[in-house]
């Protein structure tokens, strides 16, 4: 289902071509045989409501954007670091965590007091 949902990705959600391209790498692959066809997979697609038929062809279902949007997501966010401790830029007026000592704007001082916004 993996390769499917990652092919479908790359189809921009459709899913006729997405599953001609499983048909092609089960070909090549061997993902398919007398025990599973993509018939079997296709059923598979419908019982999950992750795709319907329709005489145009498959098309994907809301169940199925939504599982494509979490692929998606999931993939971007699988990849991000957490950035260390430190000087983050923000507009928002906010707490340092204890302990923590910032630079104070233009000194060489450090202070720990609690930042506030500006009202100018």
């Amino acid at each position: 289902m993996e390769i499917y949902r990652n092919l479908l990705l790359q189809t921009g959600g459709d899913v006729d071509e997405a599953l001609r391209w499983m048909e092609h790498f089960g070909k090549e692959y061997g993902f398919f045989g007398e025990g599973f066809s993509l018939e079997d997979f296709k059923k598979m697609l419908e019982e999950s409501g992750e795709a319907k038929r329709t005489p145009q062809g498959f098309q994907v279902t809301p169940k199925g954007e939504r599982r494509i949007r979490q692929d998606s997501l999931n993939e971007i966010f699988s990849t991000l670091r957490a950035g260390g401790a430190g000087d983050h830029r923000t507009p928002v007026a906010g707490r340092a965590a204890s302990g923590c000592r910032r630079r104070a704007a233009g000194s060489s001082a450090t202070t720990s007091r609690t930042w506030t916004r500006s009202r100018a």
